[in-house]
């Protein structure tokens, strides 16, 4: 969902939209307020879509560093809070 998306609906509508801070950031509307989300045991969890058929050297390489980054960072978590084993 787009920014604009959710500024319409919840201007529009009695319901809320979860944005990341770099949409929120500068937006404004009369009526609505943002109120930033801050805990670290507050996860967004997300996906990396490619097609199957993707052949690009570029999106390949892409996608290993994602996946290092993340396994490398989950480790870190492991460590930080005590659970190397897990």
């Amino acid at each position: 969902m787009t920014a604009k998306k959710g500024i319409s609906l919840v201007a529009d509508h009695d319901c809320v939209a979860l944005l990341t801070d770099a949409w929120a950031g500068d937006l404004q509307h009369e009526g609505l307020v943002f109120r930033p989300l801050n805990d670290d045991l507050l996860l967004l969890r997300t996906v990396l879509l490619i097609r199957t058929d993707n052949a690009s050297r570029l999106v390949n390489n892409f996608c290993q560093d994602i996946s290092s980054a993340v396994q490398a960072e989950r480790a870190s978590a492991r460590v930080r809070l005590g659970c190397r084993g897990a």
